[in-house]
């Protein structure tokens, strides 16, 4: 099958089963250090809980593309395509019994995990890396996946799989039409007048496993995943006025809105972004607001993505189990 923009609309129940894991005691031994060390056990009995999240209910990537309205601006997405299992061959030379191990060699090509930036209204992509429209970036994946396809059958194109996305949702009274490309683009004054933008990502984030709701969310978990693509960010910002040079009208730094550094610098704490994050993402220090408390509004952050995509974004609650887990870090080795 030749691929093209691929379309698919899935619902959830709105209470699902689930295992949900975290992290939740942590014991440190301060003694003579020995990095990357430590014992994991399990600890405690499991107790029945639920945990709401926001599930994207496509892992495609080119269909999600397909499916975000005109105001919603993909930032950079995470993607791949794992290697063909049983695909490898064995080396002529170099195997068992003539040696103590075989060496494979595998015999169909993969994408490997990589991370795609997008030209868009509120990040630049770091230097030396190509930011893609989104219609080029389908044109030349459609073009790969095709090859793909056609010279290497034993690969199967419906394993590629979104791994994380970042998007922003601008406000239409912001947006104008490009007299070129007929695309949405910001008015200039979004940046002179500090408009507010919204943030989003969505990501496979380890501390939630849905293996035991596999046939209910089946579309958002491909192949062997485990880990559906779920919200795990809301960050508020406000665009940052350009910059203007003797040859160049640019917004200082690669972010095109003001930085929690920009806030300070401009002693105006007003700018600082908002951002909400699931408590596993945070570490010590960072005063982010807890991403579940505001879930349940999730349409006033982002309207058009939660309520004209056709389903693409879908809030569940999950049923199961919250499995504590000590970890043990060594930090002295005695004789």
């Amino acid at each position: 099958m030749k691929h093209s923009s691929l379309s698919r609309v899935n619902s959830y129940p709105p209470v699902v089963n689930a295992i949900a894991y975290s992290v939740r005691n942590e014991v440190s031994l301060m003694k003579h250090h020995v990095s990357n060390t430590s014992t994991q056990f399990m600890s405690g009995k499991p107790e029945s809980a639920e945990t709401r999240a926001a599930l994207l209910t496509d892992h495609n990537p080119l269909s999600v593309l397909d499916k975000l309205p005109s105001n919603v601006f993909p930032v950079r997405m995470k993607l791949g395509l794992p290697r063909p299992r049983g695909a490898d061959t064995t080396d002529d030379t170099y195997k068992s019994p003539s040696y103590p191990v075989s060496v494979n060699q595998p015999s169909a090509p993969y994408i490997p995990e990589q991370t795609v930036h997008f030209d868009n209204p509120v990040e630049r992509a770091p230097d030396k890396t190509t930011a893609w429209t989104p219609p080029e970036f389908r044109e030349k994946l459609t073009e790969v996946l095709n090859h793909l396809e056609d010279d290497h059958p034993v690969v199967n194109t419906d394993t590629l799989t979104l791994q994380e996305i970042d998007l922003v949702e601008i406000p239409s009274h912001f947006l104008t039409t490009d007299s070129t490309t007929g695309n949405l683009v910001p008015k200039p004054d979004m940046y002179d007048r500090n408009g507010e933008m919204t943030m989003v990502r969505f990501a496979k984030e380890g501390s939630l496993s849905a293996t035991n709701v596999r046939d209910s969310i089946k579309e958002a978990l491909p192949g062997e995943t485990r880990t559906p693509t779920r919200l795990t960010r809301i960050k508020e910002v406000q665009a940052k006025p350009f910059r203007h040079g003797r040859t160049t009208s640019v917004s200082g730094g690669r972010a095109q809105y003001y930085t929690e550094t920009d806030a300070e610098k401009n002693n105006d704490l007003s700018l600082t972004p908002s951002v909400y994050q699931l408590d596993e993402l945070n570490a010590d220090g960072d005063q982010n607001r807890p991403l579940s408390m505001v879930l349940d509004s999730l349409e006033e952050f982002v309207p058009t993505l939660v309520n004209e995509t056709d389903g693409l974004v879908s809030k569940v609650k999950f049923v199961g189990q919250e499995r504590e887990h000590t970890v043990f870090h060594a930090t002295e080795v005695l004789k």
